[in-house]
């Protein structure tokens, strides 16, 4: 299992294109969401628990999203929401 890689997070903080959105699925289903999003804007989307883990799926792997610092998602990208297997 992978970290979502830096580099794949929007570091640009005078870009504007935060208010168009765009169309990816969580879950099995589809969802329109700010290009910028953070993991928790994309579980509310969808109404799941905020404890989730959210996992991106990229070919054969899944790709944690460990913390909520904003990143830039494309259209059609498919994302995971399971409960944590954490104990604490």
């Amino acid at each position: 299992m992978a970290t979502i890689d830096t580099e794949d997070r929007e570091s640009d903080a005078g870009e504007r294109s935060d208010s168009r959105t765009v169309e990816i699925v969580v879950n099995s289903r589809k969802v329109a969401v700010p290009k910028r999003i953070t993991r928790s804007q994309i579980l509310a989307a969808r109404n799941l628990d905020p404890t989730f883990d959210l996992f991106r799926v990229e070919d054969d792997d899944e790709i944690r999203i460990e913390d909520d610092e904003p990143f830039r998602v494309k259209g059609c990208e498919i994302f995971v929401a399971t409960p944590s297997l954490d104990p604490s």
